[in-house]
């Protein structure tokens, strides 16, 4: 590998249509504005999520933190390089699915399921519901 430190992305408002829409489960958690979500930040929501939604319903993480940030150890002079990499982000775009739930019953468990998992983001969040083609709107947290 040439260059192991990648330079930081820019947020560029368009919605990706493959993380746009509820595809492989019932129940969708989206994001309404951009950030950078950490393994920390994915660790804990799951962890949240799964301790509520149990065995019972199916957990779809749609997101993997694939890139490295860099951060320069504490009372280091400038220069001498690029810091090591301390810490995977993954860019969430705005209007992005970041978890789904495969179920068919049980909405009220997965709505609050949700709105614990949306407590541990940095940003507001909208749960919603696929019904065949198209997706619905069901409540904000």
């Amino acid at each position: 590998m040439k260059f192991k430190k990648n330079f930081r992305k820019r947020h560029i408002h368009k919605c990706r249509l493959n993380y746009s829409s509820v595809c492989f489960g019932s129940y969708g958690l989206r994001a309404l504005d951009d950030f950078n979500l950490t393994t920390k930040q994915l660790s804990s929501v799951v962890r949240v999520v799964k301790r509520i939604v149990r065995k019972k319903h199916f957990l779809i993480i749609r997101t993997t933190p694939y890139l490295e940030l860099t951060r320069k150890p504490r009372d280091v002079r400038m220069g001498r390089g690029k810091g090591n990499p301390s810490l995977k982000i993954f860019p969430v775009r705005r209007g992005d699915i970041l978890f789904e739930v495969r179920s068919g019953f049980a909405m009220n468990k997965i709505l609050y399921a949700f709105k614990q998992a949306s407590l541990k983001l940095p940003v507001n969040s909208i749960v919603l519901k696929k019904n065949g083609s198209y997706t619905e709107y069901i409540s904000s947290s």
